[in-house]
């Protein structure tokens, strides 16, 4: 013989539980409408007269348990198999117990499950086997008669045979026990100490002490100690009759009642009870009343019912209910009835309210014993008594935390504990039916007292946060609200299980969750899943809205890509870009905007295909993929922050390339490092994001991005406030006091500007999206989703529009100048109709041998000038300085408008009713300043003057006729001829030698004093003297002197010593060191190619400091450029590890000189090609 392990007895538990809960009240309409007494009384004639007794089941059951009344075990073949009876009065009936209908199953209505026989415990000659062995054989049962029970395989044989020996075998207190032997029912219980034995133990008075710590040993001896309270059901019998007709019935179950009951009258319609169960019935005073319960009435409403009949005069209560087949019967728990209450089928209910209303009815309701269930059979639980592990309360009375049962937790097809199905699955046994149900399985059943899903950032973050409580339908949520669900087997993929949208229609269905909850728009969203009729995915309710969030952040990243390349071409192509941390910096944010923007050209391609929206190919695999890279391409966002900080030490700091060049690789560690490590960490939590896949995680992902954000504006912000203060000083230390300061503040506001909203415009909807993802928000707002998935790609765009911006604004105003001016007749043009390369040469002279050595631009009037440029707000103030005439040359040069004077100049000057001034030097080292004010007389014409302000060299007047020329439109003329000599060797030694004399006596005289104003003569003689393009032949051989002649070595000192100083005063100011350098320049280019039989004319210390002045090219980028030509000569002569410092060098200055000063950025660029031996 087999015996029950744990496994089977959970399983009888449940089978025990079904038979308790699943009591259909009547029988089948087909059966014969008997009585179910012979005599219709429903008594037993023989039957001793009972004392007045509260017959509470736990009451009767005691009686047996603790009092000594002897338990039988009956066999009920068509039912659960077996049940414990404890009769309610002295002696055993067996007749009582086959006329009562007490356990019925809904195979069909008014079928009873009588207890075939029953026998009590065997005396001390026999044994359980051999009782049941003679109760068959009296019966005449066989086996075959004992089909097994349930999925357990055992027979009724076996169990009552099990249950028998518990019963009356049963141990005693203090003796082992075990699973093959379990303790007296109801009386003791055995306190495992394993899984398998423990010793026999007394029950607590109060059931609840089997949880008090120390009562028990082991688990399994709370499921032993719960057995102390059995499971017990009324064995009891009801009659009905109307007209002398007999209707078959069923006493109301589990009701508190005092012995028989019986009532006749007239029937009354009372079924305003059940409709409103605060009322009472009016006329129902001596009568029975006839009431029709509702479907969802519960244990409360129907004890309310009860009450209010009795409260009416009701003497009896005949009710039915509104479904043909009953499976579950609203049971009247723990409350006393005192007037007879009974169930009918539908069909009689209706009958009875439709034609007997008045009629004369009979009721009586009696109750003869108590049905049991031992031990593991009363497995009950509420607020305060829990169930154990793996189990979880399924309370009574459609789901109010009162008393209930347990049931096993929910598992899936693999025997794992399941608890999506608390919520999800369809209405059975274990599975919940009620909000505080599911709760409850959920809380027993989940390692988390919440159901949640980590890898769905849009997805509902608790399940338990739905706002239940819906009172009507009107106000409930459904998955489907047309009902229209064509995929019932789909998988809605909103948590981790496979919920189909059957189970998901079910739920929404069943538990009455209310239509205002933010997941119940969640879930709607999602319904296209099902083939529902709804908003679609993301708001797209169409097959063009769907198309759109496909192809528009695809197109637009395809734009961002383009856009980076095209910043990484032009950067790498030209080398002295390449060697720029600015430039390096736009490389690194363009290369990684590419890799981001190429995963979200991708859109929903790699987003699995069990999601079921247009554009699906992927799987999980691609799906991650997509998703790394798109946080990967997070890094160019971090890289704005790295140029906003390269912003703020270039401007506000004034450090240069070679001062950043210790912190450069931190450019690039930060974002890179940042980046890589949320991508890196956001791996388990790729998933779907409707548009894309993405960081599914909530909020953390998207921290970094906001602080990237904050950190440039507030960065931006002191740019652009201490650029602000430093123009407010500088306007304030101006030479006149004028100027506002506008031009370089506005400039780099605008920078910031730009160079903001491309930030903004592109992570800010970002941001904002993966709120929205992250809070369960904007489920159907088509139209900021796509707004935000179009411009999040953009990055790459924006890069490249401000990379591009200042080109394009410049080209622009050359294409409205020149537009302008071919419109007009005249053949006026002023200097800002340039073409670049005149510009880049010819700024103010027209020839390339008078450049002047200022700031290059297009245009006195351009924006992209700095505070060089600046313009005046009084318009009478006079714009020529005071400066002794002697001392300057001016002509003035009016711009007629009826003459074709550029509109664009017109339209400045009169915007600021002012003039406008630059102060420049030629190649010759004269400074010189030029004007452009209106005129007194003529307020439609433009000035243009130029005033010496020290210096002088005698191609100055060419110079200055050479600016005229071009601001009038006249032909530009060449420079003039180099001055031609007829001499033979000996003429030329001695004019280079007395010549070098003279000069010589100047700067060094015999007493030692060196005199200002022989600097101011001699030097730029001397200039013109080593200049071969003025001098000719004698330029060689005054230079060969000057270099290496011994008769001149202190002239050659001084000169030396001039270029080389690094401090200023009277006798060896700025001007004087950069004629200095340019007269080494032209000595050492004259020297080129005829030096043979001579070292070097430049020793290291001179070298040395030639490569600091290329170093420092942004503070004097005219001395740089002149070091440049001098290094250009004699770059034959460097060693290698000179090569490496002077390239780095020559870098910076060439990017130095692009920007602001045309000469160095060619000398440099031609020192380059020699040191690295690539010809130019």
């Amino acid at each position: 013989m087999r015996f029950p392990t744990l496994a089977s007895v959970l399983v009888l538990t449940s089978a025990a539980l079904v038979a308790v809960i699943l009591i259909p009240l009547y029988g089948s309409e087909d059966s014969d409408d008997t009585a179910i007494n012979p005599d219709g009384d429903g008594k037993d004639d023989n039957k001793s007269t009972p004392p007045e007794l509260n017959s509470n089941l736990l009451t009767v059951s005691t009686e047996c348990s603790r009092n000594g009344k002897p338990w039988y075990t009956c066999l009920m073949p068509d039912s659960f198999g077996f049940s414990l009876y404890c009769p309610a009065y002295s002696e055993f009936n067996q007749t009582e117990v086959e006329q009562a209908q007490w356990l019925r199953f809904p195979a069909g209505l008014g079928v009873t499950t009588p207890l075939e026989t029953c026998f009590p415990c065997p005396g001390p000659e026999s044994n359980c086997t051999v009782e049941l062995y003679y109760t068959f054989i009296a019966n005449n049962l066989t086996l075959d008669q004992m089909p097994a029970i349930s999925d357990s395989g055992y027979s009724i044989w076996e169990l009552a045979e099990f249950h028998c020996k518990s019963l009356c075998e049963a141990p005693e207190v203090g003796e082992e026990c075990g699973w093959q032997s379990m303790c007296e029912l109801g009386k003791d219980f055995c306190d495992f100490d394993g899984e398998t034995t423990g010793v026999c133990k007394d029950c607590p008075d109060d059931i609840n002490e089997c949880y008090n710590e120390g009562f028990v040993t082991h688990d399994y001896g709370k499921i032993e100690c719960r057995g102390c309270l059995p499971r017990c059901y009324a064995v009891d019998v009801s009659t009905l009759s109307v007209d002398g007709e007999t209707i078959l019935s069923q006493p109301f179950h589990d009701a508190i009642q005092s012995s028989e009951m019986a009532a006749s009258g007239p029937l009354h319609n009372c079924s305003i009870l059940s409709e409103d169960s605060s009322s009472t019935c009016p006329e129902a005073d001596g009568k029975i009343c006839v009431v029709e319960i509702g479907n969802d009435i519960g244990m409360p409403a129907l004890t309310q019912v009860t009450n209010q009949a009795e409260n009416s005069g009701c003497i009896g209560i005949i009710a039915f209910v509104l479904f043909d087949i009953v499976e579950f019967f609203p049971r009247h728990y723990d409350s006393e009835l005192f007037i007879p209450s009974v169930w009918i089928s539908k069909e009689n209910g209706t009958s009875l309210l439709n034609e007997k209303m008045g009629s004369s009815a009979n009721l009586t309701v009696d109750i003869y014993g108590a049905g049991c269930y031992a031990h593991w059979g009363s497995l009950q639980c509420d607020e305060i008594t829990p169930c154990l592990e793996e189990s979880y309360c399924r309370f009574l009375d459609s789901g109010s935390e009162g008393e209930g049962y347990c049931y096993p937790c929910p598992r899936d097809a693999n025997g794992d504990i399941d608890p999506l199905s608390c919520y999800f699955e369809s209405l059975d046994v274990g599975n919940p039916d009620t909000v505080s149900n599911a709760h409850s399985c959920l809380s027993a059943c989940s390692a988390e007292a919440e159901l949640t899903s980590e890898s769905c950032k849009f997805c509902t973050s608790q399940l338990t946060e739905f706002k239940f409580g819906a009172e009507s339908d009107e106000q409930k949520c459904f998955l489907c609200p047309q009902d229209d669900v064509q995929y019932p087997d789909r998988v809605v993929s909103l948590l981790d299980g496979n919920v189909t949208c059957s189970k998901l229609d079910s739920f929404f269905k069943r538990l009455p969750v209310s239509k205002d909850s933010s997941n119940c728009e969640l879930l709607q969203s999602m319904n296209y899943i099902c083939g529902c009729e709804g908003v679609g995915y993301a708001g797209a309710s169409t097959r063009a809205k769907q198309n759109a969030l496909v192809w528009m952040p695809r197109v637009f990243a395809i734009r961002s890509i383009l856009g980076s390349l095209f910043i990484i071409y032009d950067i790498l192509r030209v080398r002295s870009r390449r060697a720029e941390l600015y430039q390096q910096i736009m490389v690194c944010m363009s290369f990684f905007d590419v890799l981001g923007a190429v995963a979200y050209a991708f859109t929903s391609a790699p987003i699995p295909t069990e999601y079921y929206y247009p554009g699906l190919h992927g799987n999980d695999a691609t799906c991650t993929a997509q998703g790394f890279f798109i946080q990967v391409g997070t890094v160019a966002g971090y890289c704005n922050v790295s140029l906003a900080f390269y912003y703020y030490l270039t401007i506000t700091k004034g450090m240069n390339e070679s001062s950043l060049r210790p912190y450069r690789l931190w450019f690039f560690i930060c974002p890179i490092v940042i980046g890589m490590a949320f991508a890196f960490a956001g791996l388990p939590y790729y998933g779907n994001l409707f548009l894309w896949c993405n960081n599914t995680a909530s909020y953390w992902p998207d921290i970094p991005i906001a602080v990237a954000i904050l950190n440039a504006t507030i960065v931006m912000g002191i740019v652009c406030y201490d650029v602000h203060n430093k123009v407010q000083a500088f306007k304030r230390e101006r030479e006149r006091g004028e100027g506002d300061g506008r031009t370089l503040s506005t400039k780099v506001f605008w920078q910031s500007f730009w160079y903001l909203m491309g930030f903004y415009m592109t992570w800010t909807p970002y941001l904002a999206l993966q709120y929205f993802w992250a809070s369960q928000k904007a489920y159907t707002h088509y139209g900021f989703i796509l707004y935000a998935g179009t411009v999040v790609p953009l990055q790459g765009a924006w890069n490249c529009f401000n990379y591009m911006r200042t080109r394009q604004l410049r080209h622009a105003r050359e294409l409205f100048s020149s537009l302008i001016s071919s419109l007009a007749p005249s053949r006026r043009q002023s200097s800002a109709g340039f073409t670049e390369q005149e510009t880049r040469y010819t700024t103010i002279g027209a020839d390339p041998n008078t450049i002047v050595a200022g700031p290059t631009r297009k245009s006195l009037l351009d924006d992209d000038d700095d505070e060089i440029l600046s313009y005046f707000s009084n318009p009478d103030t006079r714009s020529c300085a005071q400066v002794d005439p002697n001392y300057w040359i001016a002509n003035i040069a009016p711009f007629q408008t009826n003459q074709g004077c550029p509109s664009f100049q017109i339209y400045c000057c009169r915007v600021h009713s002012i003039g406008a001034k630059a102060d420049c030097t030629t190649k010759n080292n004269v400074s010189f300043r030029i004007r452009l004010y209106c005129s007194r007389e003529d307020t439609d014409s433009i000035v243009v003057e130029i005033q010496r302000r020290e210096g002088f060299h005698f191609m100055y007047q060419q110079d200055v006729t050479a600016i005229f020329d071009a601001a009038e439109g006249n032909a530009v003329q060449p420079a003039s001829a180099v001055l031609e000599f007829e001499y033979n060797d000996d003429e030329v030694e001695n004019y280079s030698q007395s010549s070098l004399n003279r000069l010589s006596r100047m700067l060094c005289p015999t007493d030692g004093e060196m005199r200002t104003g022989a600097t101011k003569i001699a030097l730029p003689v001397l200039i013109s003297l080593t200049s071969k393009h003025e001098t000719g032949p004698t330029a060689v051989l005054i230079s060969r002197d000057l270099i290496y002649a011994p008769d001149f070595e202190q002239l050659r000192d001084l000169i030396f010593s001039f270029a080389c100083s690094s401090n200023q005063n009277a006798l060896c100011s700025n001007r004087v060191k950069l004629q200095s350098l340019e007269v080494l320049a032209n000595s050492t280019s004259c020297l080129v190619g005829n030096t043979d039989g001579f070292g070097s004319p430049i020793n290291d210390t001179i070298r040395l400091h030639l490569v600091l002045l290329v170093e420092t090219a942004f503070a004097n980028p005219r001395a740089a450029d002149l070091a440049c030509l001098i290094l250009k000569n004699t770059t034959e002569n460097w060693r290698d590890y000179e090569n490496s410092r002077l390239m780095n060098a020559l870098i910076s200055a060439n990017s130095h000189g692009r920007e602001a000063y045309a000469d160095l950025e060619v000398h440099s660029q031609d020192v380059m090609s020699l040191i690295t031996g690539v010809v130019a």
